[in-house]
């Protein structure tokens, strides 16, 4: 029941130790956040920004977990460094996003009554700068945890 704690405190600690690579995806994810902001207006548009939020995030997550990967090995843990999982393992996540997609559309099919999930929004995505790397480099020692 701890273990999660314990992945976030890890999580954590990689984020500490590699702050300007884990943080550029934070950013990256807030801006993503801020044009789907800019579409409130035209439901359709944000449905497709949403479903498009929901494949790049994961993708995203790619580079934090390289990063987490490259700092357990030793290896140089930089912004660019973690960008050479997205080529190693490109069919995986090709894969991997088709299978977001199809979740994303019954998501939406699913949450159009929902959509006043706006807590996210309402502090302007600031809190994903810091949230989606944290829980990115979690990610990364839950998978170690669980798989080794």
């Amino acid at each position: 029941m701890e273990q999660p704690l314990e992945w976030l405190r890890r999580g954590w600690d990689d984020l500490r130790r590699t702050p300007a690579a884990s943080l550029v995806y934070g950013l990256l994810v807030s801006l993503f956040g801020a044009l789907i902001l800019t579409l409130w207006s035209h439901p359709f548009l944000i449905a497709a920004s949403i479903s498009g939020f929901l494949l790049v995030g994961p993708l995203l997550t790619t580079g934090l977990v390289e990063l987490s990967r490259r700092r357990e090995r030793g290896e140089p843990a930089s912004f660019d460094a973690s960008l050479s999982a997205l080529g190693r393992h490109r069919g995986a996540l090709l894969r991997f996003a088709a299978g977001l997609l199809l979740i994303a559309v019954l998501w939406f099919a699913a949450s159009t009554l929902m959509l006043a999930m706006a807590l996210g929004f309402a502090s302007f995505l600031v809190g994903m700068v810091v949230v989606f790397p944290l829980l990115g480099h979690a990610t990364w020692h839950a998978y170690r945890d669980l798989v080794q």
